[in-house]
């Protein structure tokens, strides 16, 4: 795009000017007469740092007028470094830590480009710390920039009708082997991977039809427009030409480089003090660490280091709460934190907007534990229990004279097979409850011979909400056992509420859906008024639930539980004629035993009172043989005029 086009150029104008003006400027600086050779190698290798004053750029062509900006936080860095050395200097501190300073940054890249410039500010002019390593930047860059003009300008040629490549590579390959001896191991793997760069483009050119020059210009020109284009290769082979150019003229300068040594200078006599500046400990008064953020880790360096100076090179709320504390446990750290952030900036903004999230956060927790139900650990009571607490609690007090006596079996619980995709059976595993595995047609988990309990997360609840199969399961559970309970469990690492089952906003009122969930649990327990809901906020309270559930009760029988439903299943698929299946005789005759349908029906037909609905059901099969039975035979189970008010009503045509 355009605006990156613009972007690029504004960023390479803050690094140097490419001006041909240089370049002439050069050539007649060149031309000029010199009394011999010796005066005019040296007026070429320093003229140009003698009349700056600054030292020579190394690989740099003329006609480029190096800028190098530096960053305004690297001046700020030395500034904040002379205070702290002026601090060290004036006072001393009476306690046992040392003077360690600590520069904390955002990443490993600008921890390194920290440690180049702390150790090469003292090289650098006053109020220019980063001279050397922008230097040093621009050396690189140059190097890298005639490599790239020198590999297009090989391309180029190997690519001409009627020239072979392999010619060449060949070429580069005698001129190594006629200067350097025999080829070594990495011109014999840059050779190579140019073969398989090349080869690779052909097979590009046969495949999509396209040229290779095409393909390798096409990332290129979608971010600057053909102009771009063509002033980066013209300046890449210019800078190319430049360095071909020194690397000729160095040649001849190559032998006194290779000179033998001369053997005074070298000296067996190793200088202690020399060595221990080199290679001895250091001392915590003249420590400086440059780290970057690691999450959990910098509270054991700042624990490790106990640093007197904290420099935040880059803003990190996290790492001024770790400070924070560290402060709070060591107080006899003086600590002095300096933090470095540009002003108006898009780091401001994002520390600010890092701020206001926290805020918001500790809001949302202050009103959530306003509204939070009390743990069942609240009496005072432990949480974890140890095995004689665990043990204690399958005793049985129902003990005529109220002795107490411990049941002989362990306390278990019959999960269905399904169940077993959840980590629930394992944590009730872990708390010293037997699991047995079943096939189950009604419930989930049968903690006694009369409970039974539905477990949902809040996923499943809002499917099975939509789909009515909870209405059916809690049908069931109501009819065959004596106490339903609806378990509704919560992930760990969410919150406790309602609000986990949608993104919504942290606002006061609630969403759509989370009305839409309690009024169909407001609905559901209309519906069945001895249905029991749990709430658990993790499986390790799910775990605590039942064993406190489990007390004072028998325990279930899983050749009993597994017959339970299987009636309603046979008939289901039309075995009813068949010996049915009866249900467990453990289960009591009582009014849960009766589906709920056709005990609201039989309610609300005339005759029918709360005080005989019961007996009726007791003795009738279902509503068809009750419609089919005669006014008298009906009149002996609930009197004559009921009866009779009971038979008008069904005999009566619409």
């Amino acid at each position: 795009m355009d605006a990156a086009n613009v972007i690029f150029h504004e960023a390479k104008k803050r690094a140097y000017i490419w001006d041909e003006a240089r370049r002439r400027e050069a050539n007649d600086a060149s031309d000029a007469h010199y009394a011999d050779d010796e005066e005019a190698l040296r007026q070429a290798e320093h003229g140009a740092a003698a009349q700056s004053g600054a030292p020579a750029l190394g690989p740099i062509p003329p006609e480029v007028e190096p800028i190098l900006e530096e960053n305004p936080k690297w001046q700020l860095l030395q500034e904040v470094l002379d205070e702290v050395e002026q601090e060290i200097h004036f006072t001393s501190t009476g306690s046992e830590t040392g003077n360690t300073i600590l520069i904390m940054c955002g990443s490993e890249r600008t921890s390194m480009q920290l440690r180049q410039i702390i150790a090469t500010m003292d090289e650098c002019p006053p109020g220019e710390p980063g001279q050397k390593l922008l230097r040093q930047l621009l050396r690189s860059y140059f190097l890298w920039k005639g490599g790239l003009g020198k590999l297009s300008s090989d391309q180029g040629a190997s690519n001409q009708p009627g020239g072979d490549s392999r010619s060449a590579y060949s070429s580069t390959a005698q001129r190594a082997t006629a200067s350097d001896g025999p080829v070594n191991e990495a011109l014999k793997r840059k050779l190579a991977y140019q073969k398989g760069q090349q080869s690779n483009a052909n097979k590009r050119r046969r495949q999509r039809g396209g040229s290779s020059a095409a393909h390798a210009g096409g990332r290129f020109s979608s971010a600057t427009d053909a102009s771009g284009q063509a002033s980066f290769q013209a300046e890449a082979a210019q800078v190319s030409e430049f360095l071909a150019s020194a690397a000729d003229s160095n040649e001849g300068r190559a032998g006194l480089a290779d000179a033998p040594i001369d053997s005074e200078q070298i000296s067996d006599d190793i200088d202690e003090v020399e060595f221990d500046a080199f290679f001895g400990m250091l001392s915590m008064e003249n420590l400086v660490v440059v780290r970057s953020y690691r999450g959990d880790q910098d509270d054991k360096v700042l624990q490790e280091l106990r640093p007197r100076f904290v420099i935040m090179y880059d803003p990190d709320p996290a790492f001024v709460r770790r400070v924070e504390v560290y402060r709070s446990t060591n107080p006899g750290v003086g600590i002095r934190v300096y933090f470095l952030i540009y002003a108006d900036s898009v780091e401001e903004q994002r520390y600010l907007s890092s701020l206001r999230r926290e805020k918001e956060s500790f809001e949302r927790l202050i009103r959530e534990k306003s509204m939070m139900a009390l743990p069942l650990s609240a009496d005072g009571r432990p949480i974890a229990e140890d095995a004689d607490q665990r043990f204690l609690r399958t005793i049985s007090s129902r003990v005529a004279g109220g002795q107490r006596s411990a049941t002989a079996e362990p306390p278990r619980i019959i999960v269905d097979m399904r169940e077993f995709r959840s980590s629930l059976p394992s944590m009730l595993h872990a708390a010293d409850i037997q699991v047995i595995p079943c096939t189950l047609q009604v419930g989930d988990y049968v903690l006694t011979p009369t409970m039974c309990v539905e477990r949902k997360s809040l996923t499943d609840l809002v499917q099975s909400f939509n789909s009515g199969r909870l209405y059916t399961q809690c049908e069931l559970m109501c009819v065959h056992y004596q106490h339903p309970i609806l378990l509704i469990e919560f992930d760990q690492d969410k919150s406790f509420s309602l609000k986990s089952t949608s993104d919504a906003k942290p606002g006061g009122r609630a969403t759509g859906s989370e009305l839409d969930i309690q009024a169909k649990l407001v609905l559901l327990t209309s519906s069945f008024p001895r249905l029991r809901i749990i709430w658990s906020s993790s499986p390790f309270a799910t775990s605590d639930i039942f064993a406190e559930l489990k007390q004072n009760f028998d325990e279930p029988d899983a050749s009993k539980v597994a017959l339970v439903g299987l009636d309603d299943v046979l008939e289901a698929e039309g075995n009813g004629g068949s010996d049915p299946v009866k249900r467990a005789e453990w289960q009591s005759s009582s009014e849960h035993s009766y589906n709920l349908g056709p005990q609201d029906l039989l309610r609300a037909l005339p005759g029918v009172t709360t005080k005989n609905f019961r007996y009726v059901m007791s003795q009738v099969r279902d509503i068809s043989d009750l419609c089919n039975m005669s006014q008298e035979e009906v009149g002996e189970l609930i009197g004559v005029e009921p009866a009779r008010q009971l038979s008008r009503f069904l005999n009566q045509g619409l």
